[in-house]
């Protein structure tokens, strides 16, 4: 294992600047590297949220 706790054997690519990430993916850190791929999981919670702050949008929104 490496210092991050990663395996040595996994490559992670540094995300240079001006370059998008694929879809499906998490970034993160500075500069930014590809982690992991997205699980089912995290695609559920990630929908949960953006419902939940629409919501709270339209709950404060001026009349």
């Amino acid at each position: 294992m490496g210092e991050d706790g990663i395996s040595d054997k996994l490559e992670i690519p540094e995300i240079e600047d001006g370059a998008w990430v694929a879809p499906g993916v998490i970034a993160a850190g500075v500069p930014a590297k590809v982690r992991r791929e997205l699980t089912d999981a995290d695609r559920a919670r990630l929908e949960r949220a953006w419902k939940t702050y629409a919501g709270l949008r339209d709950l404060h929104k001026p009349q």
